[in-house]
């Protein structure tokens, strides 16, 4: 039970156990070995670079959420594709599109789901 507590944890009982110390001991003598370091550096680099990645991603996915709630504001006051384009200084195309898609979740105007639908076109 000690083990397994070793293993999962890390924590050391109180009591020596030599079955312990010599996994321990293993685990010591891989950890030097530099073909494990280098391994495991370049996970962490990769574990890294996915969470900057999805940071990035949620930021740019929380830019357009904003864009799509202010087209469908203007949208519900009745505002033209091109005034909403030029308000909010956006691609009249673009603006078009999303329009288009959020014509069908009028009035509740759900941007999430709008969102959603246009990146499956894009």
């Amino acid at each position: 039970m000690e083990v397994l507590k070793y293993i999962v944890s890390g924590e050391k009982p109180d009591v020596l156990n030599p079955e312990i110390s010599s996994l321990e001991t293993i685990v010591s003598k891989i950890k030097k070995r530099p073909e494990v370091t280098k391994k495991y550096m370049q996970q962490w680099d990769r574990e890294r670079i996915l969470v900057q990645e999805a940071m990035a991603e949620g930021k740019e996915q929380g830019k357009e959420l904003a864009i799509i709630a202010k087209i469908c504001k203007k949208l519900l006051k009745g505002k033209s594709i091109e005034t909403i384009a030029s308000e909010i200084e956006e691609q009249e195309s673009f603006v078009k599109e999303i329009c288009t898609i959020a014509e069908r979740f009028l009035p509740d105007c759900d941007e999430d789901a709008i969102y959603d639908e246009w990146k499956k076109k894009n």
